[in-house]
C-alpha cells in the first residue's frame, strides 16, 4: 500500500472515530458478549474470558467494568437477545 504507520493509524482514526487499541477492545467484548449467548448454560466467566483473548478473568472483569460499570456475572444474566441480529437488549 505504501502508506506510512503513522498515517494509517490517523486515518483508522478518522474513519472509525476511535484507536485501533480501542477498536480492538471493543472486539474482544463483543466477542464475549456473542459466546455467552451462544452458550450461556454451558460457559463460565473464566472460559468466556479465555475465548475472547482476554488475559485471564481478571482483566476480563475489569474491561468489562470499565466499559458498562457492572460486572459480567451481574450484566451478562440481565442480557437479553430479541431476534436473530446480534442485537442485545438490557432490561433494567
Amino acid at each position: 500500500m505504501n502508506v506510512n504507520r503513522k498515517t494509517l493509524l490517523r486515518q483508522f482514526q478518522k474513519h472509525v472515530l476511535m484507536s485501533v487499541e480501542e477498536y480492538r477492545k471493543m472486539v474482544m467484548f463483543r466477542q464475549a458478549f456473542n459466546y455467552f449467548q451462544e452458550n450461556k448454560n454451558q460457559s463460565n466467566l473464566t472460559e468466556i474470558a479465555l475465548f475472547s483473548m482476554y488475559y485471564d478473568q481478571a482483566h476480563f472483569i475489569k474491561h468489562f467494568k470499565a466499559i458498562t460499570n457492572e460486572t459480567p456475572s451481574t450484566l451478562l444474566n440481565k442480557i437479553s437477545k430479541i431476534g436473530n441480529e446480534d442485537t442485545y437488549w438490557y432490561f433494567d
